[in-house]
C-alpha cells in the first residue's frame, strides 16, 4: 500500500479520525460515482413524492431519453461491445428496474 501525506483543514480532522481504519474504504467509495444520470433518480423520487395512485405506479416509465440510452446499452450488450463503464451503467439500470418491479407488484396486490 502506498503512503501519501495530505494537508487538510483542522475542522475535518475529527471526522477523519472517526473513520479510523475505514478511511481507505471511505476514500475508495468517494471516488465511485453513479453511472446512471442523477436526473433519473430525481425523476423517480419526484414521482413517488407526488403520492401517485397504484395505477400511476404500474404505468410508470422513465423519460424517453433514459429509455433510448437503455436500448443503446442493451444493443451494445447483445453485440458484446459494452465497455466496463457501460456494463456498470447497465447493471445500475437493472437494479433500478428491479426495485420498480417490486414496487409495481406491491401496489398490484389486493
Amino acid at each position: 500500500m502506498a503512503t501519501i501525506t495530505l494537508e487538510i483543514p483542522d475542522e475535518l480532522l475529527p471526522q477523519i479520525n472517526q473513520l479510523g481504519d475505514r478511511f481507505p474504504e471511505w476514500l475508495t467509495l468517494s471516488f465511485q460515482q453513479s453511472t446512471v444520470p442523477s436526473h433519473l433518480y430525481r425523476e423517480i423520487l419526484s414521482f413517488l413524492a407526488s403520492n401517485p395512485t397504484a395505477e400511476a405506479i404500474r404505468g410508470f416509465q422513465p423519460n424517453p431519453e433514459i429509455q433510448a440510452r437503455l436500448r443503446t446499452l442493451l444493443d451494445r450488450n447483445k453485440s458484446g461491445l459494452l465497455t466496463p463503464q457501460e456494463e456498470a451503467e447497465l447493471d445500475e439500470y437493472e437494479e433500478i428496474e428491479h426495485w420498480m418491479i417490486l414496487l409495481k407488484k406491491r401496489v398490484s396486490k389486493p
